[in-house]
């Protein structure tokens, strides 16, 4: 799993590429509130295999505890698809953005993808 994190002073806008996200949860990529504008999913891997994207605006001593911390967005890719979650007006993110991907929607699913997952984040 490799994190890359684009900030620099020609733009405001910050981007995240995990280029392997799966049942470990991406801890606060916003450090703290944000805005996001888009979350760009890359499932082709999985080719029969859908995946569950799930985010959660919550900031829990110690992490989110995937079975106890409720989702607070999920989205399901397809298998062998490429997605783009656009955000035009931006999606408000009070605590914290953190972010996993999983094989299942169930609330305490830690079964990571069988093949990588990248997914791209846009912010503020």
């Amino acid at each position: 799993m490799a994190t890359t994190t684009l900030d620099n002073s020609y733009t405001t806008y910050k981007v995240v590429v995990e280029d392997d996200l799966g049942s470990a949860t991406l801890q606060n990529i916003t450090n703290g509130s944000g805005t996001v504008y888009s979350i760009f999913v890359d499932n082709t891997a999985n080719t029969s295999d859908a995946s569950v994207l799930k985010l959660y605006d919550n900031l829990v001593d110690g992490g989110i505890d995937v079975d106890a911390t409720e989702v607070d967005y999920q989205f399901i890719i397809a298998g062998g698809a490429r997605r783009l979650l656009s955000f035009p007006t931006g999606l408000t993110i009070a605590n914290g953005l953190s972010l996993r991907c999983v094989q299942s929607a169930a609330l305490a699913n830690t079964g990571d993808p069988s093949q990588n997952v990248i997914v791209t984040v846009v912010y503020q």
